[in-house]
């Protein structure tokens, strides 16, 4: 995960990142099934942080997710 964070300071250029890009995860069922399982538990530590940070009420944190949706399954077609 670490090519993927932003240094204090840095700048993003989303021009730069591969939107087809699923990191270490394959587009397998095995892959996929791995990739939901981390995403339950990286879910958890993320609502704990989260309610740190709101307690504490000092400071931010912006997390970027992007997903996609194929047009046949959404029942929307691209033209």
């Amino acid at each position: 995960m670490k090519e993927y964070r932003v240094k204090p300071d840095g700048q993003l250029n989303l021009d730069t990142c591969d939107p087809d890009d699923t990191g270490e995860y394959k587009k397998t069922d095995q892959g996929k099934e791995k990739a939901k399982a981390i995403t339950v538990s990286v879910d958890r530590r993320l609502e704990e942080l989260q309610e740190r940070l709101y307690a504490n009420g000092n400071r931010a944190v912006l997390i970027v997710l992007q997903g996609w949706i194929p047009a046949v399954r959404t029942g929307r077609s691209r033209a």
